[in-house]
Parts: C-alpha cells; structure tokens; sequence
C-alpha cells in the first residue's frame, strides 16, 4: 500500500489507498506506474468526492495513449 496525502478546500486529510496491477505483458517498472496512478485517483476520490478514472493504452506493448477523466 501507498500512503497518500490529498488536499481539498478545506484542509489536508490523510487518506489509505492501494492500487494493483497484473504483471502480464508489461514490465515491473509500468506495472509499478500504473498501480501507483490507480492509487493516487483513488485517493482524490476518497478525500475530495470527485470520480477519477484513468486508462492507458497500449498497443504492441508501447503505450500509446493515456487519458484521464473527472467528474464532479
């Protein structure tokens, strides 16, 4: 697990968040990005009540796109 720390209007707040990622055609390296880009969406949404979702595309092992979306 990777503590985070997230702001909102107000003051700080200490949230707990974990992010996964299966080792399957990626390196450890990217898994270890991904699951850690997981983990800090996961933590805005918890602290701040916005929907955070993310995605990565990867096409012949290459990442060749990555988009995030937010609603409030």
């Amino acid at each position: 697990m990777i503590p985070c720390i997230a702001f909102g209007q107000d003051s700080g707040k200490w949230v707990l968040c974990s992010g996964e990622v299966s080792i399957q055609d990626i390196s450890y390296e990217e898994a270890r990005v991904i699951a850690r880009r997981q983990t800090r969406l996961d933590a805005i949404e918890k602290a701040c009540g916005v929907s955070m979702h993310a995605e990565t595309w990867v096409k012949d092992f290459v990442a060749t796109g990555d988009f995030v979306y937010a609603l409030s």
